[in-house]
């Protein structure tokens, strides 16, 4: 690849954003057969059952929920598929399966109905935390499809997909492309990509940290109204910010006050990253406790309980971390919880938890040797581009061609 000119790049981008959602419309309406490009009509019965049940999730009555949605999702009704499927994909009052999830959001996004974008985008999360041959390209291509029926979140999984070369081959300048676009459609998560892109650049492409900051001063009064208004993405996004230190000045007592607000908010990325920060600054003994607990005993629990709250919002940086702390017996916790929240990651399509439980597999000491399975997860870690993953991946390897070379 080419070195870029990065000015160029993000003028550019602005052009393409606009053109790329006008061909959005154009391809939703294209895409949908004759006579069939309205909004399926949904039965008056089946419209409140699915009202109760969201107002049921709303106030956490998980179970209720999902027993109310399944009564529908197994006819016909795509609404009813996608809310049940969202929530089987997060264990909420439901036993977690991505097969029966994945086949619900396959029939619901045959038909047009008013969240068919939201569908494409939960089908191509499952996809990407799959482990099949093709599973990376099937969820680009579903990234692509639940963006163009108008779903702006998508292109901040797209601009992920082209970072990291998931499912697609790697590429700078659409990469930018699609985080920016998401940025200029709100989304924290978006502006902190584009900006984290542009001052560290990817292989082939060097970044700037005089464009990223000046994009960044662009969308702070954006972040910042957001994050005060309850948004826990936009305020972890400015932590995030002030904990790096490159575009702002490192400040961590602001961003203790920013990952705390998201936490407050229910942002579970913002959870787990608190949690990182206060067991970093219990284990190194420091008095610099600005904002968190001053007791030992008290600031352990917290960092337990925040953990625990991000793994069962479905993060699972969180559950890795559970599993980690498991595995060194942190906060007096037991060495066989590790293998639990370690399982729970690999559902949650987290690489972190796919080495460490490979690991495990291949130590047999707290589990049953599977030298067969470490390798599959390592497998799977090395698809999303986990370097940790690559390397085991790559030791296993090398392991089994040394025993059959002396085999031979």
């Amino acid at each position: 690849m080419k070195q870029t000119n990065l000015k160029q790049n993000i003028l550019a981008s602005t052009m393409l954003g606009a053109i790329i959602l006008t061909a959005g419309m154009l391809y939703y309406t294209l895409a949908v057969p004759s006579g069939a490009n309205k909004t399926v009509l949904i039965n008056p019965m089946t419209a409140v059952d699915i009202m109760d049940a969201k107002e049921l999730r709303r106030d956490g009555d998980w179970e209720q929920s999902a027993k109310l949605l399944s009564t529908h999702a197994y006819g016909s009704d795509p609404q009813a598929q996608y809310e049940f499927a969202y929530q089987i994909v997060r264990g909420w009052g439901v036993e977690r399966d991505l097969d029966a999830a994945l086949n619900l959001l396959l029939s619901a996004v045959q038909h047009p109905f008013s969240d068919r974008a939201k569908a494409a985008f939960e089908l191509a999360r499952i996809y990407r935390m799959s482990t099949g041959e093709n599973c990376q390209t099937l969820a680009f291509e579903w990234f692509v499809k639940s963006a163009k029926w108008g779903y702006s979140k998508s292109h901040l999984e797209i601009g992920k997909a082209y970072m990291r070369g998931l499912g697609v081959d790697p590429s700078f300048d659409d990469a930018i492309k699609h985080y920016r676009i998401a940025s200029e459609n709100g989304s924290a998560s978006g502006v902190f990509s584009l900006v984290a892109l542009l001052e560290k650049g990817m292989p082939g492409t060097s970044g700037d940290v005089y464009i990223a900051r000046d994009v960044l001063n662009d969308f702070m009064p954006m972040l910042e109204a957001e994050a005060s208004s309850g948004n826990g993405r936009a305020a972890r996004s400015i932590a995030r910010i002030y904990q790096s230190g490159t575009l702002r000045d490192k400040n961590m007592s602001l961003a203790v006050d920013w990952f705390t607000k998201g936490a407050n908010a229910g942002d579970s990325a913002s959870m787990h990253d608190l949690a990182v920060i206060m067991t970093d600054r219990l284990e190194a003994q420091t008095q610099d406790f600005s904002g968190l607990s001053q007791d030992h005993s008290t600031l352990e629990q917290e960092i337990i309980q925040l953990l625990k709250d991000s793994a069962n919002k479905g993060y699972g940086g969180a559950m890795t971390a559970l599993g980690r702390a498991h595995l060194s017996r942190k906060f007096d916790l037991k060495l066989k919880g590790a293998i639990e929240w370690f399982e729970q990651g690999v559902s949650a399509g987290h690489a972190g938890s796919m080495e460490e439980l490979a690991h495990l597999l291949i130590d047999g000491n707290i589990i049953k040797r599977d030298i067969p399975r470490a390798q599959k997860l390592a497998v799977q870690g090395a698809k999303l581009r986990h370097q940790g993953s690559i390397n085991l991946l790559e030791t296993i390897l090398a392991a089994r061609n040394s025993t059959q070379e002396r085999k031979g």
